[in-house]
């Protein structure tokens, strides 16, 4: 993998729900379920690992998450905690790196590139990602006391799918090849960007599998999906 891009992504495990019990200590080691109270119309907008483990999940309908879980903790949201800590994460990873972006309010992206390069090439400029991916969670543990999931790869993409494989507190690294290798046999709605409807009419077309998906001629995908097709193809 000597030349490619090394990029982090820093996805906050559970951290609506965190910030809750950073808030509440009381609530530590009780399923929490962040966002409408029951007896309200609304979703869940977020679940600790306890609560996860009943099958609750953010967007989940509130009433549905009571009756799943009766005996969680239900707490409204709290916008200005979440954003107030949001901005002192990016503080903290603008330590590492400039080539920061926020892609939502828990989650970032790194380029370490040159940061890496500090190791070498090829295998130890990835064994020098994985240390800086250790420190960045580290850090942040440290000095916030809240976890991070990291994943690391060639490019975004990878690195956010790479982020959500070890969850909570997870650190892994994917080279093109290690994501082929994980991915390519699994469903097509499991590559980022691919939703339930564009899932169904990838299968209409016999396409099931993130590799047939790799597979198809981007022209096929661009007579049938747009601009859109070609971009499927690139991303699997």
């Amino acid at each position: 993998m000597a030349g490619e891009r090394k990029i982090l992504h820093i996805d906050m495990d559970a951290y609506f729900a965190a910030l809750e019990v950073q808030a509440c200590p009381q609530l530590a080691g009780k399923p929490v379920i962040v966002g409408a109270l029951p007896g309200n119309r609304g979703a869940v907008a977020s679940a600790s690992y306890e609560a996860r483990q009943y099958g609750i999940r953010a967007g989940m309908p509130i009433t549905l998450a009571k009756r799943i879980c009766p005996q969680a903790e239900f707490v409204p949201c709290h916008p200005g905690l979440y954003i107030h800590t949001s901005r002192k994460i990016l503080e903290h990873l603008l330590t590492y790196t400039s080539n920061v972006e926020m892609f939502s309010i828990d989650e970032a992206f790194l380029d370490v590139t040159d940061l890496a390069k500090n190791g070498g090439n090829g295998n130890d400029a990835w064994n020098r990602v994985d240390g800086i991916a250790r420190d960045v969670a580290g850090s942040i543990d440290a000095r916030l006391n809240l976890s991070c999931s990291v994943g690391a790869g060639p490019n975004k993409l990878i690195a956010k799918m790479a982020s959500d494989v070890n969850k909570p507190a997870g650190i892994t690294l994917l080279s093109k090849e290690a994501f082929r290798s994980r991915f390519w046999h699994r469903p097509v709605d499991e590559l980022y960007g691919v939703g339930e409807k564009t899932a169904t009419s990838l299968m209409i077309f016999g396409i099931e599998r993130i590799d047939e998906l790799a597979h198809t001629q981007p022209e096929f995908l661009r007579g049938r999906f747009g601009i859109f097709g070609e971009a499927l193809h690139a991303m699997a």
